[in-house]
């Protein structure tokens, strides 16, 4: 008899469909499953034949149902630009970038000082925060 399709080769093919269709993109469908759900157990080479054989199957299916009578894999599209950006923008953008930049590294400063907290509570037994 047929054996039962286990559900992380669902999951994986799911998702690999789902991401497909999303962004016009097979193999990257393909792809974004092996990383995410490959990260989780092992997957062989039925499991990933799967997810390709779905999102193969959702990218046609997007492609020929043609939601948008534009012909394309995706149900979106960006506008063109009407302008190119101006010099000036730059400067908000170092600003961003910069600012960004600072609160990562406070973020991450914070988060070693709370583990550094914990762990020494943990230690002695307590609980952190408490």
């Amino acid at each position: 008899g047929a054996s039962a399709m286990p559900l992380h080769d669902f999951a994986c093919a799911g998702a690999a469909a789902g991401v497909a269709t999303a962004f016009g993109a097979p193999l990257g469908g393909v792809l974004f499953a092996a990383e995410e759900l490959g990260s989780v157990r092992p997957l062989g080479g039925r499991t990933l034949l799967y997810a390709f054989m779905a999102a193969m199957s959702a990218s046609t299916a997007v492609k020929h149902i043609d939601l948008n009578g534009a012909n394309r894999l995706t149900l979106f599209a960006l506008a063109k630009p009407t302008m190119e950006w101006r010099a000036w923008e730059m400067g908000a953008f170092l600003t961003i970038g910069v600012l960004s930049g600072l609160i990562g590294v406070a973020f991450v400063k914070v988060n070693l000082w709370c583990t550094s907290k914990r762990r020494a509570c943990q230690e002695v037994g307590r609980l952190w925060l408490m």
